[in-house]
């Protein structure tokens, strides 16, 4: 290497050595974390006795369960599919969320205002024990918002619920 290189490749390893320092005594941003909020259901499955799933303000499906067996009140009692039922109260259980939004201003866009929606209702001996609203809008496979009835907090969960 003749001396005009090794010039050059002094002054660039000067220039390195200088942006390093000064990297070095920049503050560090400091990171905020965010306490995550977690959908969380508790389903007693023995305890619930009827099902009810509504879609916006349509009439609502019912399924109870009388002495043992679940039933559809509205087609003259026929028996229900007590696996998928029981399924469906496991998944709920199992159901997890990321919040995505803290206002009711966003349900529509979320497809997940009440009149769009689909509620699930668990009632125990006449008492509501869990109210969901799940929104009408698939986003992905498996992937649906949703929400408690009383919260505006919407989540984003990967399931298959239904």
């Amino acid at each position: 290497m003749n001396p005009q290189q090794l010039r050059v490749l002094m002054i660039v390893f000067i220039l390195l050595m200088a942006a390093v320092g000064v990297k070095r005594m920049q503050p560090h941003k400091e990171v905020h974390t965010e306490e995550a909020e977690a959908l969380e259901i508790q389903v007693d499955r023995e305890a619930v006795d009827r099902v009810r799933i509504t879609k916006g303000t349509g009439e609502p499906l019912e399924v109870e369960k009388v002495d043992g067996t679940w039933r559809v009140p509205s087609l003259w009692g026929v028996k229900a599919n007590a696996d998928m039922i029981g399924r469906i109260l496991d998944r709920l259980t199992d159901l997890r969320g990321e919040a995505r939004g803290h206002s009711e201003e966003l349900f529509e866009d979320f497809g997940i205002a009440d009149e769009q929606a689909l509620h699930l209702v668990l009632l125990a001996r006449e008492e509501e024990t869990a109210h969901l609203v799940i929104g009408a809008e698939s986003v992905g496979p498996q992937r649906f918002f949703v929400r408690q009835a009383d919260s505006p907090t919407v989540f984003l969960s990967q399931s298959r619920l239904l």
